[in-house]
Order: C-alpha cells, then sequence, then structure tokens
C-alpha cells in the first residue's frame, strides 16, 4: 500500500492531519508532502505502520519489514 492511500483510510476513520502526523510520527507537512506523493516513507515510519497494522507501505515489502521489526 502507498502511503497516501494509508493516509486516506486514516481520514475515512475520522483522524485528521494531526492526529495522522502523530500516529506516523512525522510532522503534519511531512503527511502534506506523502499525501501530494513527493516522499515515500522512512523505514522507521513503515516499520511503525506495519508493527501496529500489518500493512506494508511502498517500497517496503511484508517479509523485509517482518524481519526488521523482529530484530
Amino acid at each position: 500500500m502507498f502511503v497516501k492511500e494509508y493516509i486516506i483510510k486514516l481520514r475515512e476513520e475520522g483522524l485528521i492531519g494531526k492526529q495522522i502526523a502523530e500516529k506516523l510520527n512525522v510532522s503534519v507537512s511531512m503527511v502534506t508532502q506523502y499525501e501530494k506523493e513527493n516522499y515515500n516513507p522512512s523505514l522507521e515510519t513503515a516499520k511503525k505502520v506495519y508493527k501496529e497494522t500489518g500493512i506494508a507501505l511502498h517500497p517496503f515489502g511484508k517479509e523485509n519489514l517482518n524481519i526488521e521489526v523482529n530484530k
């Protein structure tokens, strides 16, 4: 899943920009950049999302994130 799609999912669940930023542990401006598809998530952000949800964010694969989370 692309980070933009994940943010859309969070917005559909009722979260707003600041809440999404806190959930991803990034700034609100970074959430905006993700939505504009200017950046891919960092490995740390992808690991956090994977650990909490099991969702692998592009460009990281589920198998690789699983290894990283379980180190």
